[in-house]
């Protein structure tokens, strides 16, 4: 079994901005695959961050953004959720699979969140394993706290790959050795694999207000959930692994 510690957050604006790191580590992932590891995600994930979103509202009428949008899962339940009244913006660096989705109320913006210089304000914004993979994360925060409404919402969900471990009683070095490349392939690209544990002090320093924190640990089997996200992130990076000396081949296939 497999303990990933995911962090979450609700914000909310007080009062009431600057690149992106374009060295995004799935960039590379041929298209076919990359699509199956992100509806993996949105498996694993969804019915949590909908029981998150309700938790703050979404409610028909409203303006919402979706910052890295993905396949597209949560962009559709917030159009459900707003109707034909209301306003979802997708954004996302590659917005091919959410090309069928660009009609009211979805607005799919394709390119870096700082690009985005529309005259618009949301009641609602979300963002789920995005921050962890940007150096810039301050400036990022800063957009989005100047796109929120005042009262507005946000939700933000980040990794802690620091605390993910086996829990499972065999002999687990190749698992270790696997945790610590992606740790090590993420310091090597000046980004930091817990992330999640640091939010809510950046958030506060851009100037929201944390509402609540929560963090959920996925417990699961090794065919299961994240456990199965991970497994096709490891397809997906081999060689970045590889190249931390840390992990052998070997060692991966045993992941």
């Amino acid at each position: 079994m497999v303990l990933n510690l995911t962090a979450f957050f609700i914000t909310l604006l007080r009062e009431a901005t600057m690149t992106l790191n374009n060295d995004y580590i799935f960039e590379k992932h041929a298209n076919d695959q990359e699509y199956q590891r992100l509806r993996l995600i949105e498996q694993a994930q969804d019915p949590m961050t909908i029981s998150y979103l309700q938790q703050v509202s979404c409610q028909p009428g409203q303006h919402c953004l979706e910052f890295g949008a993905g396949a597209g899962s949560i962009t559709r339940w917030m159009a459900e959720q707003v109707g034909p009244q209301g306003k979802v913006v997708a954004i996302d660096q590659n917005t091919r699979y959410l090309e069928n989705l660009d009609q009211p109320p979805i607005h799919v913006f394709a390119g870096d969140l700082l690009d985005y210089a529309e005259d618009s304000s949301f009641d609602l914004i979300h963002a789920r394993y995005v921050l962890v993979h940007n150096q810039n994360t301050q400036q990022l925060l800063e957009k989005l706290y100047a796109l929120l409404k005042p009262g507005g919402a946000m939700v933000l969900e980040e990794p802690d790959f620091l605390e993910t471990r086996q829990i499972t009683p065999v002999e687990s070095s190749f698992f270790d050795k696997v945790n610590q490349a992606i740790c090590a392939m993420f310091q090597n690209k000046g980004l930091r694999p817990g992330y999640g544990a640091l939010l809510p002090q950046e958030i506060e320093n851009t100037g929201f207000t944390v509402q609540t924190i929560m963090a959920q640990g996925h417990l699961c089997r090794g065919d299961e959930g994240i456990a199965s996200v991970m497994a096709a992130s490891t397809r997906a990076l081999e060689e970045l692994y590889l190249a931390t000396g840390l992990v052998s081949q070997e060692d991966l296939q045993q992941y």
